[in-house]
Order: C-alpha cells, then structure tokens, then sequence
C-alpha cells in the first residue's frame, strides 16, 4: 500500500514499504539521507509533474501555497516540485516594489526566498497535508548578482536542497532569464518557524 495515497498500487513507490522496518535506510529509492524532514517515501514513487495528477503544480493557485500577498508576492507560479530541487517563475512587472529601475538585489533574494517558500508549502499542502508555515531567511552565505533584470523579463529560479535538519533548510539557488542567461546564484537557509 502506497502511504501517501492508498489509491495507487503497491509498486508505485518503487517497491518501498514503509512498514517493513528490516529494510535498511537506503533500500528503497524513496530515502534521501541529506534530507532529513521529508518521510522516506514522500516523493518518488509519484509523479507530481503528471499533468493527470490533481497536485501538479501548475495546476496550483501560488497564493495557495505560500503566505506573501500582493504587494510583497515575488513568485507567480511553482514550475516543477520534487525532492530536493523545485522552480518557480516570476515576471517583473513594471508595479513590484522592488524596482528601481531594474529589479533591486532584495527583489531578488525576496524571490529565492518566496521560491523555498513555495516548495515548503506545495510539500506541506499538498504530500503531507498539513498546513503552511512560516519561514525567515537565516542566512546568506553567498550571492552573487550576475545582472538585474528588468521589466518583462521573466525569470526561472531553480533551488536545490543541500541539506535539511531541525527545521533549517540550506539551498543552492540559480535564477536565470527565459533565454537562459544566468543572473543570480548562491545560496540561502531558510528557518521554518515551529508553529
């Protein structure tokens, strides 16, 4: 039986079994030892990127998954979730409060920030169904601005999980025009509040 939605059978989890405790921890394709928070099955056994799934994340309203509302939403919609790596995109429009002329540095980390929001939030939504909660920045231990984007622009922001322990995530961020061009990498931890 498939944990995470009894529907689907047995073998679609890639033969894990969740109830099995003789297994060790990496007998199924399901575990991810850096990734601490997610359930050994959460994820791989179910394609979410299936446009016949009902929790694609394309089909997902972003103010359903993250807490920001206009004027401080800086992410329109969640491109692909899994795992440890998700995307998202964002249109500067000539109304964000982060432009000055191009899209300021804050605007930006706002965005990656609002990009691991948005991944925390379709896994808690959507895989665990729990409620959304409120992360912070932590830190960031390294930016670097390649170019501002202006308006029109649409950007692709790429996070990848690093490492996840006791409600601090740790990502490597790419932010990239439609054409491709890198403009940011780096990476930030985010704080997930306990609440």
């Amino acid at each position: 039986m498939n944990l995470l939605n009894p529907s689907l059978p047995p073998d679609a989890t890639n033969g894990s079994n969740l109830s099995n405790p003789s297994l060790p921890p990496d007998a199924t394709n399901g575990s991810n030892l850096l990734n601490l928070s997610l359930p050994p099955d959460a994820t791989n056994g179910s394609n979410l990127l299936n446009p016949s799934n009902p929790s694609n994340p394309l089909n997902v309203s972003i103010q359903a998954i993250i807490l920001q509302r206009p004027p401080m939403l800086m992410v329109d919609q969640l491109l692909s979730y899994e795992d440890t790596v998700s995307e998202a995109t964002l249109t500067v429009r000539p109304d964000n409060i982060f432009l000055s002329g191009t899209l300021q540095a804050a605007g930006l980390v706002e965005h990656i920030a609002q990009t691991c929001a948005a991944r925390i939030g379709y896994y808690n939504k959507y895989i665990l169904h729990r409620p959304i909660v409120i992360g912070y920045i932590g830190a960031i231990p390294r930016l670097d601005i390649f170019r501002q984007p202006g308006v029109g622009e649409e950007l692709t922001t790429r996070i990848e999980v690093l490492a996840e322990a006791f409600g601090l995530t740790l990502v490597h961020a790419t932010v990239r025009t439609r054409q491709g061009e890198l403009l940011v990498e780096g990476e930030m931890k985010i704080a997930l509040s306990e609440n």
